[in-house]
């Protein structure tokens, strides 16, 4: 509580026109909120790599239908982090951020989601209290999820 917003947030959305800043969520679907209003309509096919550790952080992907796997390489090889189905958010993390992406994500099965540039995605963060709110939640629960991860791994190297 009494944080500012990331400074390139503030940045990033300061240069929008008015429009975009201004724009509404119409209605909640079963996503949590999350509203396809804005952004492109991507396919991916199963195999295919909606973005890699490394690349630069250009957009978010908000999945409507199929499965996306994400991993992180460790020297040794990929390891699953965790799996995006429809409603699922993918690339949030370094849209907010500003720094690369963090994992890989590759398609599963054919996957149908809607791509949302840095600038339209910040725009929301800004004019949506609700999928701001929703984007945190979702933060939150990846971190719980990797905090759990950490605590079970380490129990089993205990033993």
């Amino acid at each position: 509580m009494g944080k500012s917003m990331p400074a390139n947030l503030g940045k990033a959305t300061r240069h929008l026109p008015q429009a975009a800043a201004e724009r509404q969520v119409t209605a909640a679907n079963q996503a949590g909120g999350l509203q396809p209003e804005a952004g492109n309509k991507v396919v991916y096919r199963a195999g295919e790599h909606l973005f890699r550790e490394g690349e630069k952080s250009d957009y978010a992907y908000l999945i409507e239908e199929g499965s996306v796997c994400l991993t992180k390489d460790t020297g040794n090889g990929p390891i699953p982090l965790g799996r995006a189905r429809a409603g699922g958010l993918l690339g949030e993390m370094g849209i907010i951020d500003g720094k690369n992406r963090s994992a890989s994500a590759l398609a599963e099965t054919d996957v149908v989601a809607i791509r949302l540039d840095v600038a339209s995605f910040l725009a929301r963060m800004e004019a949506e209290p609700e999928f701001s709110v929703d984007v945190v939640n979702r933060l939150i629960e990846n971190l719980r999820e990797a905090n759990d991860q950490l605590a079970h791994q380490h129990f089993l190297k205990s033993r």
